[in-house]
């Protein structure tokens, strides 16, 4: 009987956390998970998420081909991390003695004098577009892995309860 009173407390607790309107778009995540399933449901939208972050990645990298920035000798460019995930990354266009990259570059150029006005809002607008999609996409990478190590788990743990 103490088990279904601490299992009905941990449904009241994610009940309460519904309610918050500051975390709605998590619900998927701060929810009891009953099993493997579960989890796998938590891993494929994950993952559809990424897909969908990887074309918005890309769509940006085409849109900085388009805004005149090229000539401040820097780009923005897909990098695939070793997990697989790529992130945005500013790159100079050609091979230069100077190979910063990054943030550092971006921040070299917007603070260059030679920047117009128009030209360093554009690249203000990347910027915050670049940082946000980095994060977002890091976000789902992680929940994905966490998702799948857990599916894995939870079978395990039913495998081994089933042998009782």
């Amino acid at each position: 009987m103490a088990h279904d009173s601490s299992q009905d407390r941990a449904h009241d607790l994610y009940r309460s956390l519904a309610h918050d309107p500051s975390l709605k778009g998590f619900l998927r995540v701060l929810k009891p998970f009953k099993g493997k399933g579960d989890y796998r449901e938590l891993e494929h939208s994950a993952r559809g998420a990424v897909q969908r972050l990887d074309q918005m990645m890309q769509r940006l990298v085409a849109l900085t081909e388009h805004q005149h920035i090229h000539h401040k000798n820097i780009v923005l460019r897909l990098h695939k991390a070793r997990s697989g995930q790529a992130y945005l990354r500013w790159r100079t266009m050609r091979h230069a003695a100077d190979q910063r990259m990054g943030f550092q570059l971006w921040n070299t150029v917007v603070n260059d004098p030679l920047t117009g006005p128009q030209t360093r809002q554009n690249l203000l607008i990347l910027e915050q577009q670049r940082m946000a999609l980095n994060m977002q996409a890091s976000v789902m990478q992680y929940i994905t892995r966490q998702a799948a190590e857990c599916a894995d788990k939870a079978e395990l743990a039913e495998m081994a309860f089933t042998l009782d």
